[in-house]
């Protein structure tokens, strides 16, 4: 499976993502999540999986799709200060 390492507000960490499909990294309270962050990865024709905290807290920091060949992947939203590596 392809994998994406973000950097955001000091912190990286690696994701491995679905061969085709999407995945998205979102800011939560911290009282949801210790590191305030939530990483959804889900494939084409699944359900995206979102957020179980009040969606007003949540802010989108970045949304990428997966390539049906899994060797690419396109930005679809980028928040400032977040940057991206596929591996």
């Amino acid at each position: 499976m392809p994998e994406i390492k973000f950097s955001y507000s000091g912190q990286e960490f690696t994701t491995s993502t679905p061969l085709s499909g999407h995945v998205k990294l979102y800011a939560v309270p911290e009282d949801y999540s210790d590191d305030g962050l939530y990483l959804a990865t889900w494939a084409n024709g699944e359900i995206e999986p979102v957020p179980a905290c009040t969606i007003g807290d949540t802010v989108l920091l970045a949304h990428l799709e997966i390539a049906q060949d899994g060797k690419s992947c396109k930005r679809i939203y980028l928040a400032e200060g977040v940057k991206y590596a596929q591996k």
